[in-house]
């Protein structure tokens, strides 16, 4: 029997795991490495989009974003299952016609899946394109990366480097001078039980909302 190229890769992928940790970025612990930006209030809604995967597309948080600031706040989601930095790259010019005034991306935990064939250097080429196109016809607009939740079971054997994809996004947000919302260290802070996933990749609705709901709020200085 001849296995897909990614399962082959994964299992090959077992024993780096544990021998190689550092080499997999899995020291990718410590304390958030958040990078803020100056958000000024418009006169009207504050207008923000959601740009990413199924972490973005497939939860709530989003709407209790909008519903939780004292000054007006809208949010447009432009986020699909399954979606990587290649995708996200095609769609800048959705995100332009919203005019945002932040825009938050999320492409790590697909990146780093092998089945899509990304790789770090591919990544980061991509989102320093995105990055480019958005900053090019939206001068105002703040850029966020950020990195969510981690992954077990199959789909961190799916994803052995996912540590490595998000610490790509410190590097960029540092090397780019763009902000970085980093949620990883604050899901691995948590106890297991809190950050169960049924999947392995998805955390539970609720353990996403308490999670990402502060963090974005803080970030923004928004009240919920």
């Amino acid at each position: 029997m001849r296995w897909p190229f990614w399962l082959a890769a994964a299992v090959l992928a077992m024993p780096l795991l544990w021998a190689v940790p550092a080499y997999l970025g899995l020291g990718f612990e410590g304390e958030p490495a958040d990078r803020p930006v100056q958000v000024s209030r418009p006169d009207g809604p504050l207008r923000i989009v959601f740009l990413g995967t199924s972490l973005t597309a497939s939860y709530g948080w989003p709407d209790q974003v909008e519903g939780c600031a004292a000054h007006p706040v809208a949010v447009s989601r432009i986020a699909r299952p399954g979606a990587a930095s290649d995708w996200g790259l095609a769609r800048a010019q959705d995100v332009i016609a919203q005019r945002p005034d932040v825009v938050f991306i999320e492409f790590s935990v697909n990146d780093a899946d092998l089945r899509h064939g990304i790789s770090l250097r591919r990544s980061a080429d991509n989102h320093r394109r995105l990055i480019g196109a958005l900053r090019a016809r939206l001068p105002g607009a703040r850029i966020v990366l950020m990195t969510m939740s981690p992954a077990h079971g199959l789909r961190r054997l799916l994803r052995p480097r996912l540590p490595a994809y998000y610490g790509l996004y410190r590097d960029l947000a540092r090397d780019l001078d763009t902000g970085l919302l980093d949620l990883y260290p604050r899901w691995r802070a948590l106890p297991r039980k809190a950050r169960r996933q049924e999947d392995g990749l998805h955390p539970g609705e609720t353990a996403a909302s308490r999670l990402i709901v502060p963090g974005i709020a803080a970030y923004l200085g928004l009240t919920c």
